[in-house]
């Protein structure tokens, strides 16, 4: 039979026992801390996914929003090479615009010069007309017809057949040689008094026949004949103011070859 033990063993032993129901109890407590901490990292783990979840979603909208403003700058870049484009085509016919205009300002500027010359003459003829008047002299008329020669594009003596000839009295009348036979011994002047006589003194037509109609006008796309009249007085006087019109815008010289 074994001994019984003493007292102080005794004591000594139940420290022991309690010691192991200690640990029980703190390894149980510590298995639910741990479950708990387990349990919050898993919750933070899943956090963090669904932030990193919406992080890419952000990431592509933010890629999606930056593929739309790449294609919006490549359409605006587009336009504006076309804007470029129509500005230069738009300069370039403004550039047109300004030499049609310095054309239209050049031709107004001559034409406007050659209505000044006309304007100059017909008064220098109403002039002439009136120093005529008050010396009552006898005036010999000739006219001159000339035709457009469309191949050499010029004005020469008419060359069709039954045209008119180049020289013709007030009656159209003319010698066999085409040339008119005047006599005296004063110089011949144009006569610009014609309505619508251009600054040489002809007046144009489409054929001498409405020429001795009086029914000449203007030079026109149409016309075809033309023709002047030049006048010869018995005496010298006023013919000459037209002469020296004449000589100042045209260059002067001329006359009927029955004249002096």
């Amino acid at each position: 039979q074994a001994p019984t033990p003493s007292v102080p063993d005794r004591v000594s032993r139940e420290p022991r026992r309690g010691q192991r129901a200690v640990s029980v109890t703190t390894g149980m407590y510590g298995n639910e801390d741990n479950q708990r901490q387990l349990a919050e990292a898993r919750r933070v783990q899943e956090q963090t996914r669904d932030r990193l979840r919406g992080i890419e979603r952000t990431l592509a909208a933010t890629e999606e929003s930056a593929a739309e403003t790449t294609q919006k700058l490549a359409r605006q870049t587009q336009q504006l090479h076309a804007v470029h484009e129509e500005v230069g085509v738009v300069g370039d016919k403004l550039d047109t615009a300004q030499r049609l205009q310095n054309k239209f300002d050049r031709w107004a500027w001559k034409n406007t010069n050659t209505r000044d010359v006309e304007e100059e003459t017909r008064h220098a003829v109403r002039e002439q007309a009136a120093g005529r008047a008050a010396q009552a002299v006898k005036v010999t008329t000739v006219y001159e017809n000339q035709r457009w020669d469309p191949v050499r594009r010029v004005w020469k003596e008419p060359f069709l057949a039954g045209d008119a000839c180049a020289w013709m009295d007030a009656e159209r009348h003319m010698d066999a040689s085409g040339q008119v036979v005047v006599g005296g011994a004063s110089p011949w002047s144009i006569d610009f008094s014609a309505p619508n006589a251009d600054p040489e003194g002809f007046v144009y037509s489409t054929s001498f026949a409405n020429l001795s109609r009086n029914l000449g006008g203007a030079k026109n796309w149409r016309s075809s004949v033309r023709r002047r009249v030049w006048r010869r007085e018995a005496s010298t006087g006023a013919g000459a103011d037209v002469e020296d019109v004449k000589a100042k815008y045209r260059g002067g010289g001329g006359g009927p070859t029955g004249g002096a």
